[in-house]
């Protein structure tokens, strides 16, 4: 099946359905990665004064559950440090590990501008911290594998 959709004002793309799921992922992708970017930047801005390890924990969770709430895209954000989650947008994940760190490790390890990564039900957006050259921080930003099917169907619709 082939679909035409228009992307920006000017742009039309013809492409079969697969190829769609590619855009998809890659806009929506791209949209999550600007979210990342802000609480990089928040993050950065607060860790010229604090260790990781002082920020006021309610403050960021908060931040990160807004952040959260303001795009509906986002199923869940959190900042891991040595894969030890500091802050999540649930509260009562922080403290926990990320279990598969082994994997983690491998995308980690040369992670320098962001990774994504899918997990069952989820694509994880990536983004390291780097403060004097050392990246031991990490923004994930998850969201649901079935978000694609539902911007594909509304544009099966159209």
């Amino acid at each position: 099946m082939l679909f035409s959709i228009r992307l920006f004002s000017n742009q039309n793309i013809t492409c079969n359905e697969q190829k769609l799921r590619v855009v998809l992922l890659e806009l929506i992708t791209s949209d999550i990665y600007s979210t990342g970017l802000l609480i990089q930047k928040t993050l950065k801005n607060n860790m010229k004064y604090f260790k990781l390890e002082h920020l006021s924990k309610n403050a960021i969770n908060t931040f990160l559950s807004k952040t959260q709430k303001r795009n509906n895209k986002i199923s869940y954000c959190f900042i891991s440090k040595n894969y030890k989650i500091f802050f999540h947008s649930y509260n009562y994940k922080v403290k926990s590990t990320i279990l598969d760190f082994k994997f983690y490790n491998k995308v980690l390890k040369n992670l320098y501008q962001k990774a994504l990564l899918r997990f069952n039900l989820y694509y994880e957006v990536i983004i390291p911290v780097c403060l004097n050259r050392a990246k031991k921080v990490f923004i994930h930003i998850g969201f649901k594998t079935g978000l694609i099917d539902e911007y594909l169907k509304k544009v099966i619709e159209k």
